[in-house]
């Protein structure tokens, strides 16, 4: 999700609570609360569903092996650019936002 803003902050003294305020800038918004149950409590507003992007992403995460920060690369030839995550360039692959160029 590189065109939304995340904020998290532990909401408890242990692990098992925390928030996370989701923006993209323009007018959509959404809340998600972990109350240290499975459940997550959300509030959104605006055109996007935030909440529902954060879900899928969340999910493409897990089904490629949860890479950590350091496992992406970027790929570049003198026709087309993608981020890929794993050793292989021509694996799971997404094309960048323009903007973020």
């Amino acid at each position: 999700m590189p065109d939304v803003q995340i904020d998290t902050r532990p909401a408890g003294a242990d692990d098992k609570e925390a928030t996370a305020w989701l923006s993209d800038g323009h007018s959509s918004w959404a809340v998600l609360q972990q109350t240290g149950t499975d459940a997550v409590h959300v509030r959104r507003g605006g055109e996007r569903n935030l909440a529902d992007e954060a879900d899928r992403a969340w999910t493409v995460w897990e089904e490629r092996g949860a890479p950590g920060m350091y496992d992406f690369g970027l790929h570049l030839t003198p026709g087309t650019h993608h981020v890929f995550t794993g050793d292989d360039p021509d694996g799971p692959r997404w094309q960048p936002l323009a903007h973020a160029l």
